[in-house]
């Protein structure tokens, strides 16, 4: 007398039978895992009609319209073109699709098994490991990065119960429970460090050694907020680089006046892109990519007006981050 049993009968006796049920009808690019498993999206031609999948290293993962895994069976994938996704070296995955409960359409972040992920967050569900009596607030989505082990890093949007109260967040799910890295409006490590006063909606960088590298803004007793670029351990997170600061390197008149992202961390050394203000700065060379070390020596990688191939270059770091890749 249960739907929901005779679904899963039937699937099942499908899948026994080895009958065909499906075939791609169009592929997307697949992501590979450290170790070399990947993963990819399809669209997949199916008895009930063309639906959005997700295979895991040659496993179907997820399929719209599937019940999530998890208590409420009510809850069904929505899978689309935009859904990120990662798969990690213990043959876990990570994604971040739609999940679909009487009509309504919620974000939501799963980790775990590639064919059983938790749900980890989803839009008004509950955030009490993060902030007790908060909830995941509506209309959001759950930007994530991963060290490639077991360890997701994602940021994300908390509220009371009231709404009243809403702050950005930055979490870690290391495979068994949520803890919070950064919360707006706690102090950045200690009773006595500077209050972390804004999250940006900005990319973060996880190294491979499971080191971060944050934009935040955070405040002390002295002056208003700094924006900064943090670095360190989940915990042990220091100002790696400040904006309105001097650094060896930048040209005598000019200071960095915002950050765009953190683009790779390795060691002591951060690689960051920004904009610059001063009295020799312009539109025309406001943007750069630079890496500086701990020790705050800066050099640029790259900046608005070099002459490559004979021609000033223009750079669009505001609106496309640059991306490490090996």
């Amino acid at each position: 007398s249960q739907p929901n049993f005779r679904e899963l009968m039937i699937r099942g006796t499908s899948w026994a039978s080895k009958t065909p049920q499906q075939y791609y009808t169009e592929l997307f690019p697949p992501i590979m895992s450290a170790s070399g498993g990947m993963q990819h999206l399809a669209i997949v031609q199916t008895n009930d009609g063309v639906r959005f999948a997700l295979h895991s290293e040659g496993r179907q993962t997820a399929m719209s319209g599937l019940q999530l895994p998890g208590s409420n069976e009510n809850l069904s994938y929505l899978i689309s073109s935009d859904t990120a996704h990662a798969i990690l070296d213990n043959h876990r995955v990570v994604l971040t699709p739609k999940a679909l409960l009487a009509g309504q359409e919620l974000s939501c972040l799963l980790v775990g098994h590639h064919q059983y992920p938790t749900i980890v967050a989803i839009e008004n569900g509950p955030a009490d490991t993060i902030e007790a009596g908060f909830t995941f607030s509506p209309d959001q989505t759950f930007s994530f990065v991963t060290d490639s082990q077991q360890a997701v890093i994602f940021s994300a949007s908390v509220e009371d119960s009231a709404g009243g109260n809403q702050k950005r967040i930055i979490a870690l799910h290391d495979g068994k429970s949520v803890v919070s890295v950064l919360i707006e409006g706690d102090s950045l490590n200690s009773n006595d460090s500077p209050i972390v006063s804004s999250i940006p909606n900005t990319p973060i960088v996880f190294s491979a050694d499971s080191r971060l590298a944050i934009i935040a803004q955070i405040q002390s007793n002295q002056g208003g907020p700094q924006s900064v670029i943090l670095t360190g351990d989940s915990g042990n997170l220091h100002p790696h680089v400040s904006a309105y600061q001097p650094y060896n390197g930048l040209p005598q008149d000019s200071m960095i006046s915002e950050f765009f992202a953190p683009v790779s961390l390795d060691e002591d050394h951060l690689i960051f892109s920004g904009r610059l203000a001063g009295g020799s700065v312009d539109q025309t060379n406001d943007q750069f990519v630079a890496t500086i070390s701990k020790d705050g020596e800066l050099d640029f990688i790259i900046r608005e007006s070099d002459l490559i191939e004979e021609r000033n270059l223009s750079l669009t770091l505001d609106l496309l981050p640059p991306i490490s890749q090996d």
